[in-house]
């Protein structure tokens, strides 16, 4: 139980001396997931710079 004390302490004490960080450092910045979705090993892939939101995958099933 006093372990326990001691890391619920430490852990809300580390939140008073996080550092601060000013939105206009990211605000510009955006989202944007980027894969793959499923667990495995992928061989390639390959966008079309006229076509940004497709790409194809190619993956391999290693068992």
């Amino acid at each position: 139980m006093k372990h326990f004390l001691i890391i619920v302490i430490i852990a809300i004490t580390g939140d008073l001396f996080a550092q601060l960080v000013p939105e206009s450092n990211y605000h510009d910045l955006n989202y944007r997931m980027i894969g793959p979705f499923r667990a495995g090993r992928t061989v390639g892939a390959v966008g079309i710079p006229t076509q940004p939101n497709v790409s194809t995958m190619l993956i391999t099933h290693c068992k």
